[in-house]
């Protein structure tokens, strides 16, 4: 009998504390993140085909997804922004590239400068204003 209990607490053991991590994660505090359905209706876009979820489980649209990749190269380092002169009128104009894989946490702050509402849900107002702001500050830099 001795040795079917030892038996017993060999094979049980892994099972008892994977179960008791998972409780003690259910316990924590968990981010609510939106659902699809959601994001499409603060979006205010027809289909949810044009809901995109970043890498970093924010929500904008198809249109604004290149906008956050620009942004977060721009604060990855590896996007330069220039500014340029038509007569009074600015253009900007940018080079470069970003993968997410290779600096997530670029992303992760340009979404976060971005959601002024918290809600993880990127409009394409809360995009353009981030994208004015930082255009100013790097330009030509």
């Amino acid at each position: 009998m001795n040795a079917a209990i030892k038996k017993a607490i060999t094979y049980a053991m892994p099972i008892i504390l994977t179960l008791g991590a998972c409780g003690m994660a259910d316990a924590k505090k968990k981010e609510k993140f939106p659902s699809y359905k959601e994001a499409q209706k603060v979006l205010g876009v027809s289909s949810l085909s044009q809901v995109e979820r970043l890498p970093n489980n924010y929500f904008t649209t198809r249109a604004c997804e290149t906008s956050m990749y620009l942004l977060a190269g721009i604060y990855a380092g590896t996007v330069k922004v220039k500014k340029t002169f038509d007569g009074d009128i600015a253009k900007y104009s940018s080079r470069g590239s970003y993968a997410w894989i290779q600096n997530p946490e670029a992303m992760d702050k340009a979404a976060k400068d971005a959601d002024v509402n918290n809600d993880r849900i990127l409009t394409k107002d809360e995009i353009e204003n981030l994208e004015v702001k930082v255009f100013r500050e790097v330009a030509n830099k």
